[in-house]
């Protein structure tokens, strides 16, 4: 059986993610924070083989137990070990100098800390599985592209690029090796996307293109991006360490 560990499922490219990976012969283990109602409304999911974490990626006590629970649950046995670390918030939106302190840490702690300790986790836990290991840490472009009122956003996922990069040099020199890669989605038509438009000009300048994105029907639809993760997991484009974009991927 393959095993996926999803963060931030209850939205989003998360949701739309554990709808396609659903399917025999898979197991999940989705994190959030609450429960997925809809996952469980549906009757053809009924038999999903699924195990559902509650936990708060601010909090890093109940993080570190969440993991716990994350291994308790996956054999060494497995035919595949795959995490995605797709949980993340554009907050705050606004000039470093209006942010809080409890706001940036908030931003940081979810976007950069709680990816890499969960990182830092799998491969601790998988060092002697036998099977196909992959991360994939959900980035975006503006990793690499600094936004006005985004800086927080912008530095967080700056980090987990680099990040990735470090530790895929470090698992080169690792018998049974961990594949990592981070890949920016695009621009998806997510909850995230409502609250950038529902944001002040004021604090984000670039306002007005991201509306335009909506009203011109640009943006990506969740079911689209998750496929294309999926394919990424299990394809020929997987590059070690690499820094992915989806407008430039070939899966």
């Amino acid at each position: 059986m393959k095993y996926y560990i999803l963060t931030g499922t209850t939205r989003g490219l998360g949701k739309a993610l554990t709808f396609a990976l659903t399917k025999k012969g898979n197991h999940l283990v989705t994190l959030s924070r609450s429960e997925n109602e809809v996952l469980k409304s549906y009757e053809k999911y009924k038999d999903v083989s699924h195990t559902e974490i509650l936990v708060d990626l601010n909090d890093m006590e109940a993080l570190k137990n969440a993991m716990e629970k994350v291994f308790s649950v996956i054999p060494d046995t497995a035919e595949g070990v795959y995490l995605v670390n797709n949980a993340g918030t554009v907050q705050p939106m606004k000039p470093i100098e209006d942010c809080t302190a409890d706001e940036i840490a908030r931003s940081y702690q979810v976007n950069t800390v709680a990816p890499v300790a969960l990182t830092a986790a799998f491969i601790r836990h998988t060092q002697q599985f036998d099977c196909d290991k992959k991360i994939v840490n959900i980035s975006s472009g503006a990793g690499k592209k600094p936004y006005e009122g985004w800086s927080c956003y912008c530095g967080t996922k700056a980090a987990i690029d680099s990040f990735t990069g470090a530790v895929a040099k470090e698992q080169m020199h690792q018998e049974k090796p961990v594949g990592i890669v981070s890949f920016a989605p695009g621009v998806i038509d997510t909850g995230m996307q409502a609250e950038i438009r529902a944001s002040k000009k004021s604090d984000f300048p670039n306002l007005e293109r991201f509306i335009a994105l909506k009203d011109n029907g640009e943006l990506l639809r969740p079911e689209q991006v998750a496929n294309v993760v999926i394919d990424l997991l299990h394809g020929s484009g997987f590059v070690q360490g690499g820094i992915l974009d989806i407008r430039t991927l070939e899966v």
